[in-house]
């Protein structure tokens, strides 16, 4: 049985209304040893593309909607800080103190190792972070030169951290983006990979032709994303948005023995002698080791938004359910490239979701709160950093 790939993401989001009145934010970013200031720090709301850079003595001043935000603060050398405001309570100017990002010695001679097991490292980096799309595809890391790549032969883990920034260019998209990476894990025996970061967008711009491009590529990006999904369960618009959910129920293959039963059958199959021996554990074990360890079956009764959502009377969304959904978005079908080598027609974007923890709150633009509660497989979980968009993107009006 193939392996699934099974990815966990970090956008942690923050909250505020189109239309509501803006606050400035103000403040100074110093070193949190010497609080000697640093010029040309980031600061930034999460995933989005509102920020600015402090000046040459440390000081910043950014206009953000009021709301709840996620305050990132990066700078080339430091760990990235993160910090929760809300415009309602804020003081007159904030004192952000950065801390120098600690480098083992390990790190430190990987740093300057660039040999052709680092570039093949690189580029399975880049296609469990940046995705195989075609969005994906086309975009470029414009300095690899900051990340610290080690894979532990022992653990086998690949392990990428970055001393500054990443730049990612997506052309496609139309963006830029900054993106602190807080963490990036491997497993390749596992198939499983573990990202998170806070990612700033910035518009690349161009010609009128280009621009109209990037909106076209953009808006296809959007539908059936995630953040697509979690804005069509607030509004309790599913069906009219072409999602369709139902309760996918997984169990036990009963005509495949336990990995435990297998394992002492193949012992005693190397053991033995005794064709018949040999015979009889072939024909009622060994013969079954490669039947799917699970069997699927999916509930016919699409699932509400009311099975999904609990919603608070302080307005605030959260994903309760047990088990495991099924997702199918109908509005476009799969991209070749999710095909790999499957030879088969592209059918509707399918995707499987469950949680990690009771219940997760949604943020109001279509965020998850705590993303590392949710597990998307099949589509939702391919699509990866190229083709996500900023959570201040709203779909052109008609």
């Amino acid at each position: 049985m193939k392996r699934l790939l099974l990815f966990h993401f970090l956008f942690i989001c923050f909250s505020y209304s189109s239309i509501a009145q803006e606050t400035i934010l103000k403040g100074k970013v110093v070193d949190a040893k010497s609080a000697e200031p640093l010029a040309f720090a980031s600061v930034f709301l999460n995933n989005t593309t509102i920020g600015t850079v402090t000046s040459e003595d440390g000081t910043f001043s950014l206009s953000i909607p009021s709301g709840q935000h996620e305050i990132i603060t990066s700078f080339m050398g430091y760990e990235p800080l993160s910090f929760q405001i809300d415009t309602e309570s804020i003081p007159a100017s904030f004192l952000i103190q950065l801390v120098p990002l600690e480098v083992e010695m390990s790190e430190v001679e990987v740093t300057g190792t660039r040999d052709d097991v680092w570039y093949k490292n690189l580029e399975t980096f880049k296609l469990f972070f940046l995705g195989s799309s075609m969005n994906a595809q086309a975009c470029e890391i414009l300095n690899p030169e900051v990340l610290i790549i080690i894979y532990d032969e022992q653990q086998a883990k690949l392990t990428v951290r970055a001393r500054d920034q990443l730049k990612i260019l997506n052309p496609r998209l139309g963006y830029e983006i900054s993106y602190s990476l807080v963490r990036f894990e491997y497993y390749p025996k596992e198939g499983t990979v573990f990202f998170g970061g806070y990612p700033f967008f910035k518009s690349i711009g161009g010609n009128n032709r280009q621009i109209r491009r990037a909106e076209r590529q953009r808006i296809i990006a959007y539908n059936g994303s995630v953040m697509h999904f979690m804005r069509s369960l607030q509004k309790g618009l599913l069906e009219e948005e072409k999602f369709a959910v139902r309760r996918l129920y997984r169990n036990p293959n009963p005509n495949r023995p336990t990995q435990d039963t297998l394992d002492m059958a193949g012992k005693r199959y190397r053991e033995t002698r005794d064709p018949s021996i040999r015979d009889s554990l072939m024909t009622h074990y060994l013969s079954k080791a490669n039947l799917p360890k699970i069997i699927e079956s999916l509930d016919k009764r699409p699932i509400t938004v009311d099975e999904l959502v609990e919603k608070t009377p302080d307005g605030k969304y959260f994903l309760r359910f047990e088990g495991y959904h099924q997702i199918v978005y109908a509005g476009e079908k799969e991209e070749a490239a999710f095909l790999g080598m499957q030879n088969r027609i592209p059918v509707f974007q399918t995707s499987v979701m469950s949680l990690l923890k009771d219940r997760v709150e949604i943020d109001p633009l279509g965020g998850i709160v705590e993303p590392f509660d949710v597990l998307f497989e099949g589509y939702m979980g391919w699509e990866k950093i190229g083709d996500m968009l900023p959570l201040d993107y709203q779909l052109p009006t008609q």
